[in-house]
C-alpha cells in the first residue's frame, strides 16, 4: 500500500500498524568498563571512553599538570600520557637548583594556553 507521499513504505512503521520498537545496543562496554575503572584509580582526573573515535581521554581535576586534556588509544598509553602531564609538578628540584615559582597555568593569568 502506498504512502501518503505515494512512495512505498520503508523502515518499521506501517500504516495502520503500531510502530516497532528498534533493539538498543550499548557498544563498546569493555572499554567503558576499563575506563571507569582508570576513573576510580586517578581521582585527580576523569576518565572517559569515546566509542565515537574509540579513545581513552582524562580530564583534569587540577590546574595542576601540564596538559588539562589527554587523549590515547589505550588505558595504558593514557595512564602513561597522565604521568608525563604530572611529573613536572611532582618531582622535586635536583640538588643546587631552585624550583620555578610559577607554573605555566599561573604564567598565563589562570588561564590555560590556547594552542
Amino acid at each position: 500500500m502506498p504512502t501518503p507521499t505515494g512512495r512505498p513504505p520503508i523502515g518499521r512503521h506501517r500504516h495502520g500498524r503500531p510502530a516497532s520498537r528498534t533493539p538498543h545496543h550499548e557498544w563498546d562496554m569493555p572499554q567503558k568498563a576499563r575506563a571507569a575503572h582508570l576513573d576510580f584509580l586517578e581521582p585527580a582526573w576523569l576518565v572517559l571512553y569515546g566509542p565515537y573515535h574509540r579513545r581513552f581521554y582524562a580530564i583534569a581535576r587540577t590546574p595542576a599538570v601540564t596538559e588539562p586534556l589527554i587523549e590515547a588509544t589505550t588505558p595504558e598509553e593514557l595512564r602513561t600520557l597522565i604521568r608525563q602531564a604530572e611529573a613536572p609538578f611532582s618531582a622535586a628540584a635536583p640538588p643546587g637548583h631552585h624550583a620555578a615559582t610559577a607554573t605555566g597555568h599561573e604564567q598565563h593569568g589562570g588561564r590555560w594556553p590556547r594552542s
